[in-house]
């Protein structure tokens, strides 16, 4: 239920906009859950299930020691490679009728940008892949962070950095390729601003 409206908010800065996200978030929780556990449990075992796998889950997270919420990220280790540009256009539509191409792109951007500027924010090629694949709002939560620190990099050389991260995370989570080509198109943005520099330079 907070996790849409925490994500804008971080990428907003909008009170309002939390509280209005929240309101809306928890109607669609209340309507759905009465709906869903109609569904449920008209279908024998289903509940049993359900609650048999959030004791594993918890059983899971018991071993995590505390200190883990504390202590500076461990610096991260992942393959690398060099930037190269890519049609932004190209990437939406990939993603949208290429069903595992977005996974492949969360893993390339993520190579791409741990060559350019290793980040404790951001995750391994490996880690972005899995997460885009099999966790809700994953792209969501990866676009932020690429936006983020594409932007922080195009204002280091006094780029313009783009669309704004609030509205990236707002198509992230609308149209997952759409936020894709919006980090793509910022990415290509400081490849070639970091490449006329390198020539000014020579």
């Amino acid at each position: 239920t907070l996790l849409v409206p925490m994500l804008l908010f971080s990428a907003i800065g909008s009170a309002q906009t939390f509280v209005i996200l929240f309101s809306l978030c928890l109607l669609f929780k209340f309507i759905i859950a009465g709906y869903l556990s109609i569904f449920i449990y008209s279908i024998p075992y289903i509940g049993i299930i359900v609650i048999t796998l959030a004791v594993i889950a918890l059983l899971l997270l018991l071993p995590l020691k505390k200190e883990l919420f504390y202590i500076a990220p461990p610096k991260r280790f992942s393959s690398t490679q060099r930037p190269e540009c890519a049609e932004p256009l190209v990437v939406a539509l990939l993603g949208f009728f290429i069903p595992f191409y977005i996974i492949y792109w969360f893993f390339r951007i993520h190579r791409e940008m741990q060559f350019v500027a290793p980040s404790p924010r951001l995750m391994t090629a490996c880690g972005a892949g899995w997460l885009s694949a099999i966790m809700p709002f994953g792209t969501a939560i990866l676009c932020l962070t690429l936006s983020d620190e594409i932007r922080a990099l195009l204002a280091n050389k006094n780029e313009d950095g783009g669309i704004r991260t609030g509205w990236t995370l707002f198509w992230a989570l609308l149209l997952p390729p759409v936020g894709a080509a919006i980090i793509q198109a910022k990415m290509n943005r400081f490849i070639t601003a970091n490449t006329a520099d390198t020539a000014d330079r020579g």
